[in-house]
């Protein structure tokens, strides 16, 4: 990985056609990740078997970092330009590399601030399909589940349902102004196909719901350009300190890439 220093230690042992990582330890900025992983190379596809646990995970550890096609590993100019209008292709034939069963324990998801929560899964995946399921999360005060399903043609599937989030547990962890005080829910159920981002979006189909649940809006918070886009196009009155928000529900129903908003 780029960026912070890291150190894998592990066990490794071999036998005819298998590698066993035992004891594994890896360690990556702030993320600590436990367990033991297998590779089996008996068949024609590379089988992995892994059970994973986190004691603290931070996403950000993980992000690739960005680059600059005009500047080189050693900042020297390489005349490159950049590729901002291309598509994003995506690497679904990567799901046909190897089959694997994969378990996944996260103790702790780190946000910016704070912890955000915790989540466990396990992800199988056979013959070019991924499935991700169960998935269980606690974020924010609240739970989350879900599954995800994906095939190497470049088709996918995710839904997920969100009940009791902290709208300022959430931003506190995130490191943002906590300008909302609530709890809310959330359905989302999408599927689509594409070998592109801009495929994939012009082609998505699904809903996503969302359920506020009675709020307050702290406007105090928030900077002046916004609490103005905000008095101008909120369907309730926005006073200077704070605004109670009642069961604001919205459904967002896509279709061909085409959303539609309802109250």
């Amino acid at each position: 990985p780029e960026g912070a220093p890291y150190r894998l230690v592990s066990r490794l042992q071999t036998v005819p056609n298998q590698y066993r990582l035992t004891d594994m330890l890896l360690e990556f900025g702030q993320s600590r990740v436990n367990g033991n992983l297998q590779v089996n190379l008996e068949d024609q596809r590379p089988v992995v078997t892994a059970n994973l646990l986190s004691e603290t995970l931070s996403p950000t550890d993980f992000m690739p970092a960005a680059r600059d096609p005009g500047v080189d590993n050693e900042g020297r100019a390489t005349g490159a330009r950049t590729n901002d209008g291309a598509p994003v292709t995506l690497p679904w034939k990567m799901l046909e590399i190897a089959d694997a069963d994969i378990t996944v324990d996260i103790r702790a998801i780190q946000g910016t601030a704070a912890p955000i929560g915790n989540m466990t899964g396990r992800a199988q995946l056979k013959g070019g399909q991924l499935a991700v399921l169960p998935l269980q999360a606690t974020v924010a005060g609240g739970s989350v589940d879900g599954q995800l399903m994906a095939e190497s043609a470049g088709q996918f599937m995710v839904r997920l349902n969100g009940q009791a989030i902290d709208y300022g547990a959430l931003l506190d962890a995130l490191g943002k102004t906590q300008f909302l005080e609530g709890r809310s829910d959330f359905a989302l159920n999408l599927r689509g196909r594409g070998q592109t981002v801009d495929r994939i979006l012009s082609g998505l189909n699904g809903q996503i719901t969302v359920d506020g649940g009675k709020g307050q809006l702290l406007t105090e918070y928030l900077e002046g350009r916004w609490l103005d886009k905000i008095r101008k196009a909120a369907p309730f009155a926005v006073d200077f300190e704070s605004t109670v928000m009642n069961c604001l529900i919205s459904t967002i129903a896509i279709e061909q890439g085409v959303a539609e908003v309802t109250e």
